[in-house]
């Protein structure tokens, strides 16, 4: 079994320099309950977005039906590149709600869509945006990538033209 965690921190290493889950002076129980929250809900969002990745090869295993929330844990052991691919999806989804948080709040604020893009500067957005679409672009390649290996031992999986 492989505890949430090892993919937990999987996902904090890629996001080290965002602050959003280190707090200065904090509470420690209550950063960890809500830390632990948020990244249980970012790990199933992720898990819905890798699943739902259209290829015509099926998983070896149904990450969905492995996790066992009570007890903090997959129900079966994952490899490390299993582990990893997760993380990658939840870096997705963070900066998919991070994007859209942004953008709601400038809205509450009262900018309006061209205010926004008058007073952000136009090439960083667009930088952004192209981030966010290698990220998706890449994570389809991961899942593709992982569906033609043999989760045992890694090696590429072979058609088997025996037709008796």
């Amino acid at each position: 079994m492989t505890p949430y965690e090892m993919v937990f921190d999987s996902f904090l290493d890629l996001i080290i320099r965002d602050d959003t889950f280190f707090v200065k002076n904090p509470d420690a129980n209550l950063v960890n309950t809500m830390a632990e929250q948020r990244l249980l809900k970012l790990m199933k969002h992720a898990l819905t977005n890798l699943m739902m990745v259209r290829d015509n090869k099926n998983f070896e295993i149904n990450f969905m039906k492995i996790c066992d929330d009570i007890s903090w844990q997959f129900t079966e052991d994952l490899n490390a590149m299993e582990v990893d691919l997760i993380a990658y999806f939840m870096w997705q989804v963070y900066i998919d709600e991070e994007y859209t948080y942004r953008f709601r709040e400038l809205r509450r604020l009262g900018f309006t869509d061209k205010d926004i893009n008058q007073f952000s500067p136009a090439n960083s957005i667009t930088q952004f945006n192209k981030a966010v679409y290698s990220l998706k672009q890449e994570n389809i390649n991961r899942v593709k990538a992982y569906k033609s290996r043999r989760r045992d031992d890694f090696t590429f999986k072979r058609f088997n033209f025996d037709f008796e």
